[in-house]
């Protein structure tokens, strides 16, 4: 037997089982508690939050695999079948009271005094491909990933990119047909499409106690000021976009204060290329003229005509999306 903050438990023999496919490693394990204190043993092993008089407690990692967390847990009574010590009875019931396991009696009485009847707590592991709790395993979130703010222990981040493209229609008349004499062009009536490469990142950043949500309000539909999710020598600036972010609740049994959330941001990142320079990426504040400033080069870079000048999209620190709001 062992204890972990007052609570008496042991793992049961046939403990633990393991599962790995391509979704990465799940594990099941067994415990048994004394019944009155399976809800606090679920809070060790699921985490719990507090805005004041407690300290954060994250998700427990399975032993030896930092980045495989408990994220489910069932209870039962210890033996199937046995007689409660104390049951729901009147009219309603349904909502006053619930079968108890804690004396031992009926067919417990033969249990440890210490288990009082015991719950059987069953405790769910999967792998979230995040290392525990900074370090990560996709380079393009290296940088990242030391950015983020400690307060809350657990936090880490997970990253999916869909890479792929979007059709541009440009005018026919800004083409010809190659070899043609005399020179024909192709006409309006024949517009052309050009694939412009466009990645989408979803970045989700887990146990997050302080969103900062005015920060991420400022943030919709500015790009990056500075390299962001690159994992190449080319440089990004201005090439990604913060679409917004999906804020998840993170259902706990003991809460105070709201409750942690997973946060879901989204991007889209957009690689134009020049003819002169076919090896550096421009972003979303350039845009196709039918001449180019220089020989070739389509993709312009454009701003207001006014005193200010700003560009259409607006530059932004992203790593400020990934610090906990004061």
């Amino acid at each position: 037997m062992a204890v972990t903050e007052g609570i008496t438990y042991e793992e049961l023999e046939g403990s633990p089982e393991f599962e790995c496919d391509e979704s990465g490693l799940k594990c099941v394990r067994q415990f048994r508690v004394p019944w009155g204190s399976w809800q606090a043993f679920a809070n060790i092993l699921m985490g719990t939050y507090a805005t004041s008089g407690r300290a954060d407690k994250a998700a427990v990692p399975l032993p030896g695999w930092p980045n495989c967390y408990c994220d489910s847990v069932k209870a039962v009574p210890f033996i199937p079948g046995v007689t409660p010590d104390s049951q729901g009875s009147g009219a309603d019931f349904l909502t006053t009271a619930m079968n108890t396991y804690t004396t031992g009696t009926g067919g417990a009485a033969a249990m440890s005094a210490v288990f009082n009847g015991g719950a059987r707590v069953i405790a769910f592991y999967r792998t979230t491909f995040a290392q525990y709790p900074r370090s990560v395993v996709h380079p393009a979130l290296t940088a990242l990933a030391s950015t983020v703010d400690s307060d809350a222990p657990g936090t880490h981040l997970t990253l999916e990119s869909d890479y792929g493209g979007e059709v541009m229609t440009i005018d026919g008349k800004n083409w010809k047909w190659v070899g043609a004499v005399p020179v024909e062009k192709l006409g309006s009536e024949m517009p052309t499409g050009v694939v412009i490469p466009t990645t989408n990142h979803i970045v989700q950043w887990f146990w997050v106690t302080k969103p900062p949500w005015a920060t991420i309000r400022q943030t919709i539909g500015k790009v990056n000021s500075a390299s962001f999710l690159d994992d190449s020598s080319a440089g990004n600036v201005g090439n990604v976009l913060f679409l917004g972010c999906q804020p998840m609740p993170a259902f706990r049994l003991q809460v105070e204060g709201d409750p942690p959330y997973r946060l879901i941001y989204k991007f889209s990142e957009q690689s134009k290329f020049n003819v002169s320079t076919p090896t550096t990426p421009l972003g979303w504040n350039y845009f196709w003229k039918e001449v180019g400033v220089v020989s070739g080069d389509h993709w312009v870079k454009i701003e207001a005509d006014d005193a200010g000048a700003a560009n259409p999209y607006l530059s932004a620190a992203f790593n400020d999306l990934f610090k906990f709001a004061t």
